[in-house]
């Protein structure tokens, strides 16, 4: 796939920004025509993006059992726009984004997302998940990793599974792996009919002083 964008450069700075940011890069991002998210800055582009994608399909059911995708976005211009400094770049390649989906079996998900940067010859980021379902998604085990170079490396680990009758059982546990430390972790039960569901749940969190922070929801849905 060859994808193709050029929008010239204007001068953004005295106008005001209500919610336009800098996304995070990754594979679907090469596709995307804007470079910031909402409406308050238009990018300035001159680029051309190549991507390749691999599927492996059960023809049985049409479901992928494999999915592999490689890209890189190649710039002609510099990015002069941006939103205080972030966007601006003289850089002519991007980082190579891939992205990998496995389903080896019924009820089992493994995917991985990476961003390599060939310059440097190291991995930028990188987010792997594991997860698994019953055929009714009652019964759900999720496991997953995330890594930013220089910044963070957490693992994040949630299930539900059925209690008794309408009754399930949640619990996700996130923790830092750089400091060794738990960051987050919600616990509760469950009460599901055909198209309403009520939870109660206890919390924990950390705050922006590095503090865990912990409360009690409900939730009616």
């Amino acid at each position: 796939r060859l994808y193709y964008v050029y929008s010239k450069s204007a001068a953004q700075d005295a106008l005001p920004n209500f919610d336009s940011t800098l996304p995070s890069f990754h594979y679907q991002r090469l596709f995307k025509a804007q470079r910031f998210s909402g409406g308050d800055r238009v990018g300035d582009n001159n680029r051309l993006t190549a991507g390749f994608t691999s599927r492996w399909t059960d023809l049985n059911n049409g479901q992928d059992k494999a999915v592999f995708s490689l890209g890189q976005i190649y710039h002609f211009d510099e990015r002069q726009v941006s939103i205080a400094g972030l966007g601006q770049s003289d850089r002519s390649d991007s980082l190579l984004a891939s992205e990998l989906t496995l389903r080896p079996f019924d009820g089992m998900e493994l995917a991985m997302t990476g961003l390599w940067d060939a310059r440097k010859e190291q991995t930028q980021e990188g987010n792997s998940r594991m997860s698994f379902h019953s055929e009714d998604y009652r019964h759900v085990l999720n496991f997953s990793h995330r890594y930013i170079r220089n910044e963070l490396e957490q693992s994040d680990s949630s299930f539900i599974t059925p209690l008794y009758q309408q009754f399930s059982l949640i619990g996700r546990w996130r923790y830092d792996l750089d400091n060794n430390r738990t960051i987050g972790t919600l616990a509760g039960v469950e009460y599901g009919s055909c198209c309403w569901r009520i939870q109660f749940l206890t919390q924990s969190y950390l705050n922006d002083d590095s503090e865990i922070i912990n409360g009690v929801l409900f939730r009616f849905q």
